[in-house]
């Protein structure tokens, strides 16, 4: 009796368990004009969200902590790139001086050394994001156990 109530109970319930399934998904490539900018599940990802989306991935997250050193340095030598031009050719127009041309070649340096590094860390970014969804696929469970017929009867099944 309390055999057949145990089978009654296992098959109404009819369960299934998985191992531990990896939940993130994939991260997508969204075209904005000129802009490229990254999504997941249709929400649109600040730097800052895809680094921490990507920690799980030590390949990916090296990719972007690169991409935010290049950033950083991009940013570093832009200011100062766009205070050059813009003093430069502010002086230009209202009397140029040797000092305001320095500035100005200065500023045009700067920029030319920054549009560079911000194109590198660009790539990186892509190149991590394809690396986490390439990974993704890699990680998930194949591994399922279930209630049912056997070889030699009723039992659980386990199949990876």
């Amino acid at each position: 009796m309390l055999l057949l109530f145990a089978v009654l109970i296992l098959t109404a319930i009819s369960f299934e368990c998985k191992a531990q399934e990896f939940v993130s998904k994939s991260i997508t490539i969204v075209q904005d004009g000129k802009k490229i900018r990254y999504a997941q599940n249709d929400a649109l990802l600040k730097f800052s969200e895809i680094r921490k989306i990507t920690e799980v991935d030590e390949e990916a997250y090296r990719y972007m902590r690169k991409a935010r050193g290049k950033n950083v340095a991009a940013n570093i030598l832009a200011v100062p790139g766009g205070f050059g031009l813009g003093w430069g050719f502010a002086s230009l127009l209202f009397g140029p001086s040797n000092l305001d041309l320095v500035i100005l070649g200065a500023g045009i340096v700067c920029i030319g050394i920054c549009i560079p590094i911000a194109f590198s860390a660009d790539k990186d970014i892509r190149t991590g994001v394809d690396v986490y969804n390439e990974n993704l696929e890699s990680k998930k469970s194949k591994v399922n156990l279930e209630f049912g017929t056997t070889s030699n009867g009723i039992g659980l099944v386990l199949n990876f």
